[in-house]
């Protein structure tokens, strides 16, 4: 069996997982943003949504992920 990474495989997005690690969550979600939307990328935005308490907005965007 294949094991996987915890962490995001594109690099760019390891700056953001490590801000989350750091209980930056709102810095983590705006900086996100500014990077190709992938599902790496959307789970990174959920978890910092889920981070600030903001169940409403990260319910929407599991949803979101979902759909696609």
């Amino acid at each position: 069996m294949e094991t996987r990474s915890e962490t995001p495989r594109e690099t760019w997005l390891q700056p953001i997982v490590a801000l989350l690690g750091e209980g930056e969550f709102a810095e983590a979600y705006a900086l996100a943003a500014y990077f190709p939307n992938t599902r790496n990328r959307q789970l990174v935005q959920l978890a910092a949504l889920l981070g600030q308490n903001k169940v409403t907005e990260a319910s929407d965007l599991l949803g979101g992920l979902s759909r696609s």
